[in-house]
């Protein structure tokens, strides 16, 4: 979940676990830092899913960001491909 905060320190201020583990149910806040977003300080994701044989992570924004101002609702699907030649794309 620190990720992000280390590799796009300009973008995300901080990041927190606030439920569960890690996996599926857990729910995470990502803070953005003022000059970045000017729209929305943070976002809550859930993660819906994790499947680590097909390389997929599914997860659902439940609080903050574009959500009641633009959005009812934002889900995301992340797949990793990988290439022949080794590595993903």
């Amino acid at each position: 979940h620190n990720f992000f905060t280390k590799v796009l320190p300009h973008i995300f201020s901080s990041a927190t676990i606030l439920e569960g583990d890690g996996g599926v149910g857990t729910v995470k806040q990502f803070n953005f830092t003022p000059e970045a977003v000017k729209e929305f300080s943070y976002v809550k994701e859930r993660v819906d899913e994790i499947d680590e044989e097909k390389l997929v992570y599914k997860y659902t924004v439940i609080e903050g960001g574009p959500l009641g101002s633009k959005l009812i609702a934002l889900s995301y699907e992340t797949k990793f491909v990988a290439k022949e030649e080794g590595g993903c794309v």
